[in-house]
Protein backbone atom coordinates (compact mmCIF):
# COMPACT_ATOMS: atom_id res chain seq x y z
CA UNK A 1 0.00 0.00 0.00
CA UNK A 2 1.37 3.17 -0.81
CA UNK A 3 1.33 6.55 0.89
CA UNK A 4 -0.82 8.16 -1.27
CA UNK A 5 -3.62 5.15 -0.15
CA UNK A 6 -2.61 5.25 3.44
CA UNK A 7 -3.63 9.30 3.34
CA UNK A 8 -6.73 8.42 1.64
CA UNK A 9 -7.90 5.55 4.48
CA UNK A 10 -6.64 8.01 7.27
CA UNK A 11 -9.08 10.75 5.47
CA UNK A 12 -11.83 9.02 5.26
CA UNK A 13 -11.78 7.32 8.42
CA UNK A 14 -11.23 11.03 10.07
CA UNK A 15 -14.28 12.05 7.58
CA UNK A 16 -16.61 9.08 8.97
CA UNK A 17 -16.05 10.40 12.67
CA UNK A 18 -16.91 13.79 11.70
CA UNK A 19 -20.11 11.94 10.18
CA UNK A 20 -20.82 10.88 13.50
CA UNK A 21 -21.39 14.28 14.91
CA UNK A 22 -23.15 15.15 11.32
CA UNK A 23 -21.02 17.40 9.47
CA UNK A 24 -21.76 20.66 7.62
CA UNK A 25 -22.47 20.70 4.13
CA UNK A 26 -19.42 22.83 3.79
CA UNK A 27 -17.39 19.96 5.90
CA UNK A 28 -18.60 17.02 3.45
CA UNK A 29 -17.72 19.12 0.70
CA UNK A 30 -14.45 19.81 1.78
CA UNK A 31 -14.14 16.16 2.31
CA UNK A 32 -14.35 15.26 -1.53
CA UNK A 33 -12.51 17.69 -2.52
CA UNK A 34 -9.63 16.19 -0.41
CA UNK A 35 -10.82 12.93 -1.52
CA UNK A 36 -10.67 13.99 -5.32
CA UNK A 37 -6.99 15.37 -4.50
CA UNK A 38 -5.57 12.39 -2.99
CA UNK A 39 -7.12 10.41 -5.90
CA UNK A 40 -5.37 12.42 -8.24
CA UNK A 41 -1.85 12.05 -6.80
CA UNK A 42 -2.73 8.34 -6.54
CA UNK A 43 -2.99 8.07 -10.67
CA UNK A 44 0.64 10.34 -10.87
CA UNK A 45 2.52 7.93 -8.35
CA UNK A 46 1.10 4.60 -10.26
CA UNK A 47 1.87 5.85 -13.51
CA UNK A 48 5.45 6.80 -12.27
CA UNK A 49 6.08 3.30 -10.75
CA UNK A 50 4.30 2.12 -14.23
CA UNK A 51 6.87 3.60 -15.90
CA UNK A 52 9.83 3.28 -13.56
CA UNK A 53 9.50 -0.43 -13.73
CA UNK A 54 8.56 -1.58 -17.33
CA UNK A 55 10.43 1.44 -19.15
CA UNK A 56 6.84 1.91 -20.83
CA UNK A 57 6.74 4.84 -23.74
CA UNK A 58 5.04 7.73 -23.23
CA UNK A 59 2.13 6.37 -26.15
CA UNK A 60 2.48 3.05 -24.46
CA UNK A 61 1.80 4.32 -21.10
CA UNK A 62 -1.33 6.28 -22.16
CA UNK A 63 -2.65 2.84 -23.95
CA UNK A 64 -2.82 0.84 -20.82
CA UNK A 65 -4.41 3.27 -18.87
CA UNK A 66 -6.63 3.93 -21.28
CA UNK A 67 -7.44 -0.40 -21.02
CA UNK A 68 -7.28 0.05 -17.55
CA UNK A 69 -9.97 3.08 -17.57
CA UNK A 70 -7.27 5.42 -15.52
CA UNK A 71 -5.93 7.06 -17.84
CA UNK A 72 -5.23 10.93 -17.10
CA UNK A 73 -6.38 12.34 -20.84
CA UNK A 74 -9.51 10.45 -20.79
CA UNK A 75 -11.43 13.35 -19.63
CA UNK A 76 -15.31 12.29 -19.78
CA UNK A 77 -14.07 8.84 -17.96
CA UNK A 78 -12.60 11.29 -14.74
CA UNK A 79 -15.66 13.70 -14.94
CA UNK A 80 -17.89 10.74 -14.65
CA UNK A 81 -16.08 9.04 -11.64
CA UNK A 82 -15.97 12.01 -9.24
CA UNK A 83 -19.30 13.17 -10.14
CA UNK A 84 -20.15 9.19 -9.16
CA UNK A 85 -18.02 9.18 -6.13
CA UNK A 86 -19.52 12.26 -4.75
CA UNK A 87 -23.18 10.92 -5.37
CA UNK A 88 -22.13 7.93 -3.35
CA UNK A 89 -20.44 10.03 -0.08
CA UNK A 90 -23.71 11.93 -0.68
CA UNK A 91 -25.94 8.71 -0.30
CA UNK A 92 -24.02 7.19 2.19
CA UNK A 93 -24.54 10.38 4.42
CA UNK A 94 -28.43 11.03 3.95
CA UNK A 95 -28.86 7.17 4.26
CA UNK A 96 -26.75 7.27 8.01
CA UNK A 97 -28.39 10.74 9.04
CA UNK A 98 -31.70 8.84 8.16
CA UNK A 99 -31.13 6.12 10.35
CA UNK A 100 -30.24 8.54 13.29
CA UNK A 101 -33.87 9.77 12.66
CA UNK A 102 -35.53 6.46 12.66
CA UNK A 103 -33.85 5.65 15.35
CA UNK A 104 -34.73 8.48 17.68
CA UNK A 105 -38.47 8.49 15.99
CA UNK A 106 -38.75 4.60 17.33
CA UNK A 107 -37.52 5.68 20.70
CA UNK A 108 -40.10 8.47 21.56
CA UNK A 109 -42.79 6.22 20.09
CA UNK A 110 -41.75 3.27 22.58
CA UNK A 111 -41.79 5.96 25.11
CA UNK A 112 -45.08 7.26 24.97
CA UNK A 113 -46.51 3.95 23.66
CA UNK A 114 -45.62 2.00 26.71
CA UNK A 115 -47.75 3.63 30.09
CA UNK A 116 -46.43 2.82 33.41
CA UNK A 117 -48.99 2.75 35.97
CA UNK A 118 -48.60 5.71 39.03
CA UNK A 119 -47.49 4.94 41.98
CA UNK A 120 -51.13 5.14 44.01
CA UNK A 121 -52.87 2.51 45.56
CA UNK A 122 -55.56 3.21 42.94
CA UNK A 123 -52.80 1.03 40.58
CA UNK A 124 -53.99 -2.20 43.05
CA UNK A 125 -57.71 -2.00 42.00
CA UNK A 126 -56.57 -2.29 37.95
CA UNK A 127 -53.65 -4.95 38.64
CA UNK A 128 -54.67 -6.87 41.82
CA UNK A 129 -57.23 -9.46 42.70
CA UNK A 130 -60.38 -8.59 43.24
CA UNK A 131 -60.87 -9.04 47.55
CA UNK A 132 -56.90 -9.70 47.79
CA UNK A 133 -55.03 -7.35 50.70
CA UNK A 134 -53.43 -5.07 47.60
CA UNK A 135 -56.98 -4.65 46.61
CA UNK A 136 -58.93 -3.90 49.68
CA UNK A 137 -56.00 -1.38 50.64
CA UNK A 138 -57.28 0.36 47.75
CA UNK A 139 -60.45 0.65 48.77
CA UNK A 140 -59.32 1.40 52.04
CA UNK A 141 -56.69 4.34 50.68
CA UNK A 142 -59.91 5.86 48.70
CA UNK A 143 -62.51 6.00 51.94
CA UNK A 144 -59.78 7.46 54.24
CA UNK A 145 -59.52 10.19 51.53
CA UNK A 146 -62.64 10.95 50.91
CA UNK A 147 -63.42 11.01 54.64
CA UNK A 148 -61.26 13.49 54.90
CA UNK A 149 -61.92 15.86 52.29
CA UNK A 150 -65.76 15.37 53.60
CA UNK A 151 -65.16 16.32 56.67
CA UNK A 152 -62.90 19.47 55.95
CA UNK A 153 -65.99 20.78 53.10
CA UNK A 154 -68.86 20.24 55.87
CA UNK A 155 -66.65 22.33 58.26
CA UNK A 156 -66.40 25.03 55.69
CA UNK A 157 -70.61 24.94 55.12
CA UNK A 158 -70.75 25.01 58.56
CA UNK A 159 -69.44 28.25 58.53
CA UNK A 160 -71.76 30.08 56.85
CA UNK A 161 -75.16 32.09 58.17
CA UNK A 162 -78.49 33.33 56.86
CA UNK A 163 -76.99 36.34 55.41
CA UNK A 164 -73.99 34.94 53.85
CA UNK A 165 -74.92 31.16 53.27
CA UNK A 166 -71.25 30.32 52.05
CA UNK A 167 -69.05 32.46 54.42
CA UNK A 168 -67.18 34.33 52.09
CA UNK A 169 -64.87 36.59 54.41
CA UNK A 170 -64.24 40.42 53.33
CA UNK A 171 -61.23 40.67 53.04
CA UNK A 172 -58.78 43.09 51.27
CA UNK A 173 -57.77 43.66 47.73
CA UNK A 174 -54.38 42.04 48.90
CA UNK A 175 -56.13 38.90 50.43
CA UNK A 176 -58.69 38.93 47.53
CA UNK A 177 -55.88 38.53 45.05
CA UNK A 178 -54.25 36.53 47.34
CA UNK A 179 -57.00 33.78 47.09
CA UNK A 180 -57.82 33.82 43.34
CA UNK A 181 -54.06 32.99 43.37
CA UNK A 182 -54.40 30.19 46.09
CA UNK A 183 -57.16 28.58 43.44
CA UNK A 184 -54.87 28.46 40.40
CA UNK A 185 -52.26 26.84 42.41
CA UNK A 186 -54.36 24.49 43.96
CA UNK A 187 -56.03 23.54 40.39
CA UNK A 188 -52.10 23.49 39.37
CA UNK A 189 -51.32 20.89 42.13
CA UNK A 190 -54.12 18.46 41.38
CA UNK A 191 -53.32 15.05 39.29
CA UNK A 192 -56.03 13.24 40.38
CA UNK A 193 -58.29 13.94 37.74
CA UNK A 194 -55.55 14.35 34.79
CA UNK A 195 -54.36 10.90 35.70
CA UNK A 196 -57.89 9.43 35.63
CA UNK A 197 -58.44 10.80 32.11
CA UNK A 198 -55.40 9.63 31.03
CA UNK A 199 -55.99 5.95 32.53
CA UNK A 200 -58.79 5.88 30.57
CA UNK A 201 -57.39 7.32 27.64
CA UNK A 202 -54.49 4.44 27.71
CA UNK A 203 -57.15 1.79 28.35
CA UNK A 204 -58.83 2.13 24.85
CA UNK A 205 -55.93 2.13 23.41
CA UNK A 206 -54.29 -0.61 24.63
CA UNK A 207 -52.93 -2.84 22.46
CA UNK A 208 -55.18 -6.43 21.91
CA UNK A 209 -51.95 -8.46 21.00
CA UNK A 210 -49.75 -7.08 24.10
CA UNK A 211 -48.35 -9.72 26.58
CA UNK A 212 -50.42 -8.55 29.45
CA UNK A 213 -54.35 -7.30 29.27
CA UNK A 214 -55.98 -5.09 31.69
CA UNK A 215 -59.79 -5.17 31.69
CA UNK A 216 -61.17 -2.19 31.05
CA UNK A 217 -64.22 -1.95 33.27
CA UNK A 218 -61.49 -1.83 36.51
CA UNK A 219 -59.81 0.65 35.02
CA UNK A 220 -62.73 2.86 34.09
CA UNK A 221 -63.52 1.96 38.34
CA UNK A 222 -60.36 3.22 39.11
CA UNK A 223 -60.06 6.45 37.25
CA UNK A 224 -63.50 7.50 38.21
CA UNK A 225 -62.66 6.25 42.10
CA UNK A 226 -59.60 8.89 41.25
CA UNK A 227 -61.56 11.65 39.61
CA UNK A 228 -64.38 12.05 42.34
CA UNK A 229 -61.02 12.38 45.07
CA UNK A 230 -59.93 15.30 42.39
CA UNK A 231 -63.29 16.92 42.44
CA UNK A 232 -63.90 16.69 45.76
CA UNK A 233 -60.38 18.34 46.86
CA UNK A 234 -61.52 21.11 43.87
CA UNK A 235 -64.23 21.56 46.17
CA UNK A 236 -63.22 21.75 49.48
CA UNK A 237 -60.50 24.21 48.39
CA UNK A 238 -62.63 26.56 46.55
CA UNK A 239 -65.01 26.97 50.08
CA UNK A 240 -62.11 27.01 52.40
CA UNK A 241 -59.86 29.75 50.07
CA UNK A 242 -62.65 32.51 49.97
CA UNK A 243 -63.50 31.75 53.53
CA UNK A 244 -59.44 32.76 54.51
CA UNK A 245 -59.26 36.32 55.66
CA UNK A 246 -54.72 35.86 56.00
CA UNK A 247 -52.76 35.12 53.53
CA UNK A 248 -50.16 32.80 54.63
CA UNK A 249 -53.66 30.91 55.81
CA UNK A 250 -54.52 30.31 52.19
CA UNK A 251 -51.22 29.00 51.56
CA UNK A 252 -51.35 26.73 54.61
CA UNK A 253 -54.86 25.47 53.54
CA UNK A 254 -53.73 24.50 49.92
CA UNK A 255 -51.16 22.61 51.06
CA UNK A 256 -52.77 20.48 53.59
CA UNK A 257 -55.79 20.06 51.27
CA UNK A 258 -52.71 18.31 48.94
CA UNK A 259 -51.53 16.47 51.66
CA UNK A 260 -54.63 14.78 52.11
CA UNK A 261 -55.38 14.28 48.36
CA UNK A 262 -52.05 11.98 48.02
CA UNK A 263 -52.94 9.85 50.68
CA UNK A 264 -53.07 7.24 48.51
CA UNK A 265 -49.36 7.91 47.04
CA UNK A 266 -47.99 8.22 50.57
CA UNK A 267 -49.63 4.77 51.66
CA UNK A 268 -48.11 3.52 48.64
CA UNK A 269 -44.48 4.19 49.09
CA UNK A 270 -44.88 2.64 52.72
CA UNK A 271 -46.02 -0.24 50.97
CA UNK A 272 -43.56 -0.71 48.78
CA UNK A 273 -40.76 -0.73 51.66
CA UNK A 274 -43.01 -3.23 53.52
CA UNK A 275 -43.92 -1.13 56.56
CA UNK A 276 -47.40 -3.11 56.09
CA UNK A 277 -47.13 -6.73 54.54
CA UNK A 278 -44.94 -8.81 52.19
CA UNK A 279 -47.84 -8.97 50.13
CA UNK A 280 -48.03 -5.90 49.35
CA UNK A 281 -44.78 -4.92 49.01
CA UNK A 282 -44.57 -7.67 46.18
CA UNK A 283 -47.82 -5.61 44.55
CA UNK A 284 -46.09 -2.34 45.30
CA UNK A 285 -42.85 -3.39 43.55
CA UNK A 286 -44.08 -5.00 40.02
CA UNK A 287 -43.84 -3.01 37.07
CA UNK A 288 -47.53 -2.91 35.49
CA UNK A 289 -47.48 -1.50 31.90
CA UNK A 290 -49.87 -1.19 29.60
CA UNK A 291 -48.96 -1.53 25.94
CA UNK A 292 -50.83 0.60 23.86
CA UNK A 293 -51.33 0.43 19.84
CA UNK A 294 -48.58 2.02 18.24
CA UNK A 295 -49.45 4.59 15.70
CA UNK A 296 -46.04 4.75 13.48
CA UNK A 297 -47.92 5.93 10.15
CA UNK A 298 -49.30 9.19 12.20
CA UNK A 299 -46.46 9.98 14.21
CA UNK A 300 -44.32 9.56 10.93
CA UNK A 301 -42.84 13.26 10.22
Amino acid sequence: MTNADEEIIHSVSIGSGEMKRQPSWSDINSLIGRIETLEQEREDEHIRLVNASEGVTAADDIDDFKDNHVTSTDTPTLLRRRTSSRRGILARLMKRRQDDFDEEIEEVEHKFDDFEFPDSTFTFLITEPILSSPFVMGCATYAMCLTCLVLALKNELDNGTDDNPYGIAEVTRNVRATQFLGIIVGVLMDDEIPTGLELIGKGLEQNKDGDKQYSMGRIFFSSLLRISIGMMFLTCLFFVVIQESNVLDIFFDVLALEFVENIDDVIYVLCRRGFFSRRLKIAANQDNVIQCSSSHGARRI
